[in-house]
């Protein structure tokens, strides 16, 4: 009975390699939340330590953020062991520190998309916030040495406001309220690291103010008091910018602008128009995830969001996942950009749908009809079952 307890053996180990082999994955391997940090992964730059654009092998400023603020927003980043791939963060934020301009001219104080690209009010918007979230992750040696120059932040800063007291994207340039919001917000952040207040390096607080009211346009806000019609984005960022400086208007005046921007969430379907994101101005038609990041990003701040359709508003956003795991503008964008998809998490996150990132992704390759370890095991078993049959013959 050699033979024959040999065999019982081998179909022993074969059963038992068989349920190691078919345990059940932990996730769906075809989650848009994967789907959306595969893309994130293929985009790291193991040498800078940063994130490159599509066919870029260079890291750069926009796509770094990006990356770092969704996984913040899917409580990523703080994971110990880092994450994997192992994004150094030592690298990481020397790559934001570098971007920061040295030299004494327009651009010194500012931040650029990369060394030598564009320095404005975004990319330093940007830079700013990455710094901030790489340093508050303290726990990691080193990182609490790691530095920017904050006064010349301010300083590059002052010089983009004009004299009308709104502030330009660069140096020289006519003022706009996006540009005078990441212009506040972006000070607001350096100096909650500094003993000054907001008070202390604003050059004309009150004409700051006066300037961001002469934009309104009913219970709208226009980009400029030249543009000619008023939209959702310099909406939101006209009220958070006063909110910064602590001058709101009155609780009735929020009440009816947020109630205007409440009204731009498309929520039933007219001549095609993409429903649940919210469009940029009345009847524009321009459903789109950039809009709806500005219209929930204010609403949230004066606890409106519960006035939002949720559910059609997520649907939206998680319908414009581009083919390629980031995010377009709108649904059905075969490859776009990392900052959308960070426009389109904050906002789940807002809503409160970020669990909706864990439904399949419809553009995921469908999973294999037979994996090849359950067909290796059945072989075994197989092969082992035959051996034990000859084996009890043979004995």
């Amino acid at each position: 009975m050699k033979y024959g307890r040999i065999a019982a053996i081998a179909v022993v180990l074969a059963l038992v390699l068989l349920s190691v082999a078919a345990q059940p994955a932990a996730a769906n391997p075809g989650t848009r939340r994967e789907s959306l940090r595969a893309y994130i992964d293929q985009h790291y730059d193991a040498v800078e330590g940063g994130f490159h654009l599509p066919g870029s092998e260079f890291s750069r400023n926009e796509p770094t953020f990006s990356a770092v603020a969704i996984l913040d927003d899917l409580d990523v980043l703080s994971i110990r062991p880092p994450f994997k791939p192992p994004e150094d963060f030592i690298k990481m934020i020397d790559f934001t520190i570098d971007l920061q301009r040295n030299e004494t001219d327009d651009e010194y104080g500012g931040f650029g998309e990369s060394s030598f690209g564009v320095v404005d009010q975004y990319t330093t918007y940007n830079a700013v916030n990455l710094f901030h979230l790489l340093s508050a992750q303290d726990d990691i040696p080193g990182i609490s040495d790691k530095e920017i120059n904050e006064t010349a932040v301010l300083i590059w800063i002052n010089g983009t406001q004009t004299i009308s007291g709104g502030f330009g994207d660069h140096p020289g340039a006519s003022p706009d309220l996006v540009s005078t919001f990441y212009a506040l917000h972006t000070m607001d952040v350096v100096l909650s690291d500094l003993p000054d207040g907001i008070e202390d390096w604003l050059l004309n607080e009150t004409a700051t103010i006066e300037w961001i009211l002469s934009c309104r346009e009913g219970d709208g806000f226009k980009l400029s008091p030249a543009s000619s019609i008023a939209g959702v984005t310099p909406t939101a960022a006209a009220l958070m910018s006063l909110n910064i400086l602590q001058a709101l208007p009155a609780p009735s005046q929020i009440q009816s602008i947020t109630d205007w921007v409440l009204a731009k969430q498309i929520v039933s379907s007219d001549g095609g128009v993409l429903v649940g994101g919210f469009e940029e101005s009345f009847k524009s038609n321009d459903t789109n995830v950039a809009s709806t990041y500005w219209a929930l990003e204010v609403l949230d701040l004066f606890g409106r969001t519960e006035s939002v359709d949720d559910e059609l508003g997520a649907r939206f956003l998680l319908d414009s996942q581009a083919v390629d795991g980031s995010w377009g503008l709108v649904p059905g964008i075969e490859k776009c950009r990392l900052y959308y998809a960070y426009y389109a998490v904050k906002s789940l996150s807002l809503l409160g749908h970020l669990d909706m990132l864990n439904e399949e992704d419809p553009n995921s390759p469908p999973p294999p009809l037979f994996d090849w370890k359950t067909a290796l095991i059945i072989g075994i078993i197989v092969m082992a079952a035959v051996g034990g049959f000859l084996s009890i013959r043979m004995d």
